[in-house]
C-alpha cells in the first residue's frame, strides 16, 4: 500500500454548507490540521463554527470531547 500525503478535502454546497475531509492522518494530526486552518480563515475575516464532527477510527483515544467544546476542528458541516 503506497503512502498517500495527508489531504484535506473542503466542499461547499450550493446551500452554503461547509463539509471537510481530512484524509490520510496519522493520529490526531487532523486536530492540529483543523487548527491551522480556522487560524489562517480567521486572518481573512472568516468565522468557523462546528455543527457536526465524526471522529475517524485513527482518533481513537484522543480527547475528543475537549477538542469539540472549544470549536477549534473542521471536520462536517462547518460554517
Amino acid at each position: 500500500m503506497a503512502n498517500n500525503p495527508p489531504t484535506l478535502t473542503i466542499t461547499v454546497a450550493q446551500d452554503g454548507t461547509v463539509k471537510s475531509d481530512f484524509l490520510n492522518f496519522t493520529g490526531s494530526a487532523c486536530l492540529e490540521a483543523g487548527r491551522q486552518l480556522h487560524t489562517l480563515l480567521a486572518e481573512f475575516g472568516l468565522e468557523t463554527a462546528v455543527t457536526n464532527f465524526t471522529p475517524k477510527p485513527e482518533l481513537s483515544g484522543a480527547p475528543l470531547s475537549q477538542v469539540i467544546s472549544q470549536g477549534e476542528i473542521l471536520q462536517e458541516g462547518e460554517r
